[in-house]
């Protein structure tokens, strides 16, 4: 009968561990979401905000790191390939992987602040709704996937 007890309560303890452990990375989880959610708002504004010679400005920084970058991938994508030892195809790969590059870049920032726009207009059109008492949907896209979407 004590082998009973022990047996009973080494399962009752490793049931509620394990229940403690589910709710603590639920509401970790939870929290985590929340603090994503907290930190996105805050980009959004900040980014949505932007001047247009802010914007022109960060689309420059953003295009010479890309274009340093591009370079370096696009001189050494030569050398692997057995062309590094013509100078004429290494720089000329590696201008041609610094222009890429430089686009891609800025491109990403346009895109991203393009995005921003977008979300805090969507978010201020659905506060509105509330506020007014209308049936709100939530959002269609996760934010993760969105974010992701305006990288790739």
């Amino acid at each position: 009968n004590q082998n009973q007890n022990q047996n009973q309560y080494a399962h009752t303890t490793k049931s509620s561990t394990f229940s403690s452990r589910k709710s603590t990375t639920s509401s970790a989880r939870s929290q985590q979401d929340q603090d994503f959610k907290n930190f996105m708002n805050m980009f959004d504004e900040t980014v949505s905000s932007m001047s247009e010679e802010e914007l022109n400005m960060a689309m420059g920084a953003a295009s010479v790191v890309g274009s340093v970058i591009g370079s370096i991938i696009g001189a050494r994508a030569t050398k692997n390939r057995g062309g590094g030892g013509n100078s004429m195809i290494t720089s000329a790969a590696s201008m041609m992987g610094s222009a890429m590059a430089s686009q891609a870049a800025s491109t990403l920032v346009k895109s991203v602040h393009e995005d921003s726009r977008q979300r805090v207009l969507e978010r201020e059109e659905r506060e509105a709704r509330i506020r007014r008492g209308e049936a709100v949907e939530e959002p269609r896209v996760d934010e993760r996937e969105r974010i992701i979407k305006d990288v790739f």
